[in-house]
């Protein structure tokens, strides 16, 4: 009986060790010295996070946002509320950031806030889900590789989408593409698992309609299923339902202007530049010539990978992972293509970054088996990489908190002085573009009492009169495509654009 308890207790040992995890006697336990320190360093690392956070609100209405609010008034004026949420803004469809400020007015007069409050719940839900993903595979080295990956999200990079109403599509793509994308890899291990992928496409619609880097989860998706144990029959279906959408998305839209550089070689030139320095942020904000590097090793690493794994059988972590890092690189190559001819220099917004923590934490949950394994043999060394690793966290989130902060104070800045009544050329990038149009839209913001907490004004002296006589100037107009050339795969003039000194 014992010699058989002990080959019972032998294989379930081996067993746990073909799973990535450690026998109860060799089991990494919580208390251990590189713990303590990731759980201090976490905490620090988000007080800095929740910090930026605050010091880079920017609730006051600007630039698209002038557009957006301005499209919301003809809406309620001409009684049209659906044209309204799914009005093109440049190539977005962004129903979820347009009722967001239709509760924002019609319910709180304009404070800002409910966008805030989404935009913290979008980039949380995040986290915390590629958290989930990781500890499937991150064994005895849970909590440090934990902390790593929340880390990946909370970037002080990313505060400005959570406290910048306009800025927070990309934080609501990001949260339902990553849902997308787990729906779909647990839908490809077995056949008959419909329901999964009735959700990943449900939220790659969702993802999509927060902004238009979600169309490239559709080709993704009839990769994922076609790489699986999906039908044939399921995986064309899917494919074709994914052609009828981005064709319906893109109707009625001008995507000419994008292309018209063509194979023209000082376009292809600028497009792959501005696609490593997209890579590389949030370094290539302070450094072009760094973050550049930065990217093309990223690119490296991510093609590395594609090629490691994509024609092997994969399980379902690396089935995500994968899918994860061809989400990141598409947005890359839509925002490559669409920004060249509108942008004189490579200049990328920071507010990218959190498009890219998909393809951050994807290299990650390819890398943990190894990393465990490697703690198995040489603990030291693993352990030493681990807290360099944090060391180079720890510092990125302070310094571009500090960047991010005094950004967002001179924007601030600006903003009130021009409502103050000042003028200066700065005002043409922070405010609007013409700021003629911007104080048309302003003074009805006024006259219709919303927005005075941060424009003037107060709701005693506004003139409350009926919607129908708004002074808007495109009142007359119904909702269309007139907020400028639909020239760009992002939404051009959000904040991030002068956000790096």
């Amino acid at each position: 009986m014992k010699d058989m308890n002990r080959a019972r207790a032998s294989k379930e040992g081996v067993g746990e060790a073909h799973d990535g995890r450690t026998p109860a006697s060799n089991a990494y336990s919580f208390f251990q010295p590189i713990n303590a320190l990731f759980l201090v360093a976490g905490a620090a690392y988000l007080a800095v996070f929740a910090y930026s956070s605050w010091g880079a609100s920017i609730l006051a209405p600007y630039s698209d946002m002038i557009d957006l609010i301005d499209d919301y008034f003809r809406a309620v004026d001409l009684g049209r509320p659906f044209e309204y949420l799914l009005d093109p803004h440049n190539l977005h469809r962004i129903p979820w950031l347009r009722g967001l400020i239709a509760l924002d007015i019609g319910v709180f007069r304009g404070t800002g806030l409910p966008s805030v409050v989404v935009a913290a719940i979008c980039l949380a839900g995040t986290a915390c889900m590629l958290m989930l993903e990781v500890r499937r595979v991150a064994g005895a080295l849970a909590f440090p590789l934990l902390t790593l990956t929340a880390m990946l999200v909370l970037l002080t990079a990313n505060a400005a989408g959570v406290s910048v109403p306009a800025n927070s599509p990309h934080l609501h793509t990001t949260f339902f593409a990553v849902l997308s994308l787990v729906a779909a890899a647990s839908g490809g291990e077995q056949s008959g698992s419909w329901p999964r992928w009735a959700a990943a496409i449900t939220c790659a619609t969702l993802a999509s309609f927060s902004l238009a880097t979600g169309l490239v989860l559709w080709p993704i998706l009839v990769l994922m299923a076609w790489r699986s144990q999906t039908s044939w029959w399921a995986t064309v279906s899917l494919a074709a339902a994914a052609g009828a959408f981005c064709l319906a998305y893109l109707a009625g839209q001008s995507v000419s202007a994008p292309l018209q550089q063509g194979l023209d070689p000082k376009g292809l030139l600028k497009a792959a530049e501005y696609f490593l320095a997209y890579l590389g942020l949030p370094w290539v904000r302070g450094s072009r010539l760094f973050g550049e590097i930065l990217g093309a090793g990223i690119l490296v690493a991510s093609l590395f990978a594609l090629i490691r794994f994509g024609f092997a059988k994969v399980d379902r972590t690396q089935r995500l992972a994968l899918g994860m890092i061809l989400f990141s690189l598409g947005g890359a190559a839509l925002a490559a293509i669409g920004r060249r001819d509108i942008a004189q220099e490579v200049d990328v917004p920071v507010r990218y970054a959190i498009l890219l923590a998909p393809l951050h934490v994807g290299l990650l949950l390819l890398a943990a088996s190894a990393i465990v394994r490697a703690w198995k043999s040489k603990p030291r060394f693993v352990s030493a990489g681990l807290m360099a690793a944090l060391a180079l966290m720890m510092a990125q989130q302070v310094v571009v908190g500090v960047v991010v902060v005094r950004a967002a104070e001179r924007a601030r800045q600006t903003i009130a002085l021009y409502h103050q009544g000042g003028r200066t050329p700065e005002m043409l990038q922070w405010v609007y573009p013409d700021l003629a149009i911007a104080e048309t839209v302003y003074a009805e913001m006024r006259r219709r009492g919303v927005f005075l907490q941060w424009i003037g004004g107060s709701a005693n002296s506004a003139r409350l009169e009926p919607v129908a006589n708004s002074t808007s100037p495109r009142t007359t107009n119904p909702p269309s495509n007139t907020n400028g050339p639909s020239v760009s795969p992002d939404l051009s003039k959000h904040f991030g654009e002068a956000s790096w000194p």
